[in-house]
């Protein structure tokens, strides 16, 4: 999901699901859509709440107030050439890098718990396309991290947004379309290959890390590198979203949204060929 810092449409959002207890009734949803910035939606009146929570996919940590389990595997990154006076009023990737399609793109998870990966890989994708401005567009496979990185959490079941960027650094990830698109080697849920083998269409990342939880630093990020992925709390309401925005104070890491932003770089060799595989 693409969303906002002062506008800033360049966050890839994971969640994680608090007091998700009883599902909004009919009337509840009618009176949000009478005042609220966003729609929600009366078919997912009644939802099972346990559902729900298996598709919110990272773990929190209960220790603090709602926030994504950290496991502390990322160096924070704070050294950017930017500085707060040129941070402008609104940015949006989808106009600084419109040469990456791949910025306009909000991939479908399905009935699975892969927030976590979703927002890593579509993440990584539009990096590598910025990196090498433009002349690399590989679309990175959430099959792949999904079903192979067994140190990033549970699958479907929920995982961790700092484990599944230290895995594109360490072991690489190979290039799939959506489901059953029959594009690059792993497509979601389709596990076969096609032109090249699956060794050779890895893609690796060169760092990984976190990036801190201050406002600025994550404009400066976003402005510098790209799209970063993050998570954030939700609560009863979420479920029933079908269109619009939250309002999300910024500068204030309300339901824990600047404290779990994680990112890297692409490695990106200097013969690498062109590659508009997807």
């Amino acid at each position: 999901m693409a969303v906002l810092f002062v506008t800033l449409v360049a966050l890839f959002i994971s969640c994680q699901a608090k007091y998700l207890h009883e599902p909004l009734k009919v009337e509840e949803i009618d009176y949000i859509n009478t005042y609220a910035t966003w729609r929600a939606d009366p078919d997912y009146a009644g939802y099972d709440a346990e559902y729900f929570k298996r598709l919110c996919g990272v773990p929190l940590d209960d220790q603090i107030k709602p926030r994504p389990l950290k496991l502390g595997i990322l160096a924070v990154k704070t050294d950017y050439e930017i500085i707060e006076q040129e941070i402008p009023p609104t940015f949006d990737s989808r106009e600084q890098w419109s040469d990456c399609p791949s910025t306009n793109e909000i991939r479908d998870q399905g009935a699975c718990g892969s927030c976590w990966a979703f927002g890593a890989v579509e993440a990584m994708t539009d990096r590598i396309c910025i990196k090498s401005n433009g002349k690399l567009t590989p679309h990175i496979s959430a099959e792949d991290l999904l079903s192979c990185c067994s140190s990033c959490g549970m699958g479907c079941n929920g995982g961790f947004p700092e484990a599944a960027w230290e895995y594109w650094k360490s072991r690489g990830l190979v290039t799939g379309g959506q489901y059953d698109s029959h594009k690059g080697c792993q497509p979601y849920l389709v596990k076969a290959c096609y032109n090249v083998s699956y060794e050779d269409d890895k893609r690796y990342g060169e760092s990984s890390y976190t990036v801190s939880s201050e406002m600025e630093q994550i404009q400066k990020e976003i402005m510098t590198n790209g799209p970063v992925e993050g998570a954030f709390t939700v609560y009863s309401d979420f479920p029933s979203y079908k269109s619009g925005y939250f309002k999300i104070l910024r500068g204030k890491d309300e339901c824990g949204i600047e404290s779990g932003i994680v990112a890297g770089m692409p490695k990106i060799a200097d013969e690498a060929p062109m590659n508009v595989l997807l």
